[in-house]
C-alpha cells in the first residue's frame, strides 16, 4: 500500500496486528520504499504483524520492545540491509522465515522465547537464509531452546548454552553445518529429536550429569 513512495521513516502504531499480500505480488506494505531506513514500533505494540516490513531493503537497524509477544512469518524477510537486531525480554514466539536474508551477524535470544515456527516448504526456521549469522548468544535466565529455533542455519559456529537451560527442541540445531563445539551443561535433562542432525562439523560434544533423555537422531 505505501510501495514506490518516498518514506524514511515510519512508527508502528501498537493497534496493527493484520498484513496481507495480494495474490499478485509477494512485496509487503512498504516495499520498494528506498528511502525507508528509520523505524519505530509503539512501546505498547504486542505483535508485529507478518509480511510488516518484507523487502524492505535499506532498513539496517531494529529494536523490538519488550512488550512485543510475537513476531509474524516473513516480517523482516529480504531486509537485505538489516544487520542490527535486538529483540528483548518479553517475545515469545517467532513465525517462520521472520529474519530470513539480513545481514545478521549476531543475535541474543530473550529467556521468554518459547515458540518457533518453520515453513513447510523451505524447512526454514526464523533465522533461515542468514548467512552471516555466526554467533549466538542465549539469556542466561533462559530455560528451553525451542525446536527449530536455528534450524537450516549453515554459518553458526558458535553457541554458549546457558546454565539454566533444561530442554533442547527439537530440530533446534539441525542442519548447522558449520557448527564444530557444543557443551551441554548438567541443567539439560531433554534434547528432543533431530536436535543436532546433520550438524556435520560438529567434532565436540559434552554431555553432563543430570541428562536423563535423548530424542532419535539428535545426533546423527
Amino acid at each position: 500500500c505505501f510501495t514506490n513512495t518516498k518514506i524514511s521513516s515510519v512508527t508502528i502504531p501498537s493497534t496493527l496486528t493484520d498484513v496481507y499480500l495480494k495474490l499478485t505480488s509477494n512485496g509487503g506494505p512498504f516495499a520498494g520504499c528506498e528511502l525507508l531506513k528509520d523505524v519505530t514500533i509503539d512501546e505498547n505494540a504486542t505483535v508485529i504483524p507478518k509480511f510488516l516490513f518484507k523487502d524492505c531493503t535499506t532498513i539496517t537497524e531494529i529494536e523490538i520492545p519488550s512488550s512485543v509477544k510475537k513476531i509474524g512469518h516473513h516480517a523482516f524477510k529480504n531486509c537485505t540491509s538489516l544487520e542490527k537486531l535486538t529483540l528483548n525480554e518479553g517475545l515469545t514466539t517467532l513465525g517462520y522465515e521472520c529474519f530470513t536474508n539480513t545481514k545478521i551477524s549476531s543475535v541474543t535470544i530473550p529467556s521468554t522465547l518459547t515458540d518457533v515456527y518453520v515453513d513447510l516448504t523451505s524447512n526454514g526456521g526464523p533465522f533461515f537464509g542468514c548467512e552471516l549469522l555466526k554467533e549466538v548468544t542465549i539469556d542466561e535466565k533462559a530455560t528451553i531452546i525451542p525446536n527449530y529455533l536455528f534450524k537450516n542455519n549453515t554459518q553458526l559456529e558458535k553457541v554458549t548454552i546457558p546454565g539454566n537451560i533444561a530442554e533442547i527442541g527439537k530440530e533446534a540445531f539441525l542442519s548447522c553445518t558449520n557448527l564444530k563445539e557444543i557443551e551441554i551443561p548438567s541443567s539439560v535433562t531433554t534434547i528432543e529429536h533431530d536436535a543436532f542432525k546433520n550438524c556435520t562439523s560438529l567434532e565436540k560434544l559434552t554431555l553432563n550429569e543430570g541428562l536423563t533423555m535423548l530424542g532419535s537422531e539428535c545426533f546423527t
